[in-house]
């Protein structure tokens, strides 16, 4: 039985490719998270963290023996992605990549010209990355009881070095807290998805479960897609991924003086790592936010370090797997 991205992203594909990729064994298919397209390199999918080059049987093979893409491989994707139309998607090939339906996020990447100052990327691209976005439903429940009092939601930051599910797992508090849970009525929940990660949009429509109380700025600067959606919408609790900039920082401190709670996500190893960066001077000493959630890649994709309070890193949370709850956090 073929896996729904196989069945979905057939339509983008060439005939090889699909079959190539539709071979693939159950187990392989089930876990695959990007497809990496490359001219003149071999078909390449990554998998629970492991990169697995495919043959022309669906077979995982060397990179010598992988099926070559070729200049007919990529342009046809291209147009086939772009509905035939570069002016369709002229946002999106400045942006460097667009969401097709089914929330897959496809990353274009070649020869680039700048327009009006901004690099666009053009007609042929040379490799592609199809990223399938992996819901995993309830892997938010461990640490939704230490983030959520009664009906008071703590601002909370997602620790998470790259690749190990910070946004899938900021996905499901956002599903969790719109919809409610045991003991918890739902709240009504703004996102600023500014690289359509979180809801994977396709026509200004989540594409993923979030729930029903849930509003998403999809495609906006995160800083000033804050202010909109504080503004605009009244929401109990905002989510954005990916903090890093000065003012992102700041917009997130006027949302919590505001009253709003924020779900927000930042890349590193340690929190003290993250709060020791320029952009976060402040945050753990104004109680911005409370909680933190570290993830690790120890423990697999998606494993939870641990979840703590802040200021002072008070252990609230570890799995088992965590022997004496230890974390280091220098």
């Amino acid at each position: 039985m073929s896996a729904r991205w196989q069945q979905e992203l057939s339509q983008y594909l060439p005939k090889d490719l699909r079959c190539a990729l539709r071979a693939l064994d159950e187990t392989t298919a089930a876990r695959v998270e990007e497809l990496r397209i490359r001219a003149s390199r071999p078909l390449m999918v990554a998998a629970g963290g492991e990169d697995i080059f495919v043959d022309a049987h669906g077979r995982s093979v060397g990179p010598k023996e992988a099926l070559r893409i070729g200049a007919e491989h990529v342009g046809e994707i291209f147009e086939r992605v772009t509905r035939a139309s570069v002016y369709a998607v002229e946002h999106e090939l400045q942006c460097g990549y667009t969401t097709l339906p089914g929330g897959y996020r496809v990353g274009f990447c070649g020869k680039t010209v700048i327009r009006l100052g901004v690099p666009t990327i053009i007609s042929p691209c040379a490799s592609f990355n199809i990223r399938i976005v992996r819901e995993v439903i309830g892997c938010a429940d461990p640490v939704l009881p230490f983030i959520v009092e009664g009906q008071r939601v703590h601002s909370t930051l997602v620790v998470s070095p790259p690749g190990v599910g910070k946004t899938t797992l900021l996905r499901d508090i956002a599903r969790s807290l719109s919809t409610g849970f045991a003991g918890c009525g739902g709240f009504h929940v703004s996102v600023v998805d500014e690289r359509s990660e979180i809801a994977a949009c396709y026509g200004g429509v989540p594409q993923t479960q979030l729930g029903p109380r849930v509003d998403v700025l999809d495609g906006c600067p995160k800083a000033e897609g804050m202010q909109m959606l504080v503004r605009a919408m009244a929401p109990d609790v905002l989510v954005v991924d990916e903090l890093a900039r000065p003012e992102e920082l700041e917009a997130v401190r006027d949302a919590a003086g505001g009253g709003v709670a924020v779900i927000a996500s930042a890349h590193g190893d340690t929190v003290d790592q993250v709060l020791r960066l320029p952009a976060f001077a402040g945050c753990a000493g104004q109680d911005v936010f409370t909680r933190c959630v570290v993830l690790w890649r120890a423990g697999g994709v998606g494993s939870i370090r641990g979840v703590f309070a802040l200021p002072g890193m008070r252990m609230l949370y570890s799995p088992p797997h965590e022997e004496g709850g230890r974390v280091c956090c220098g």
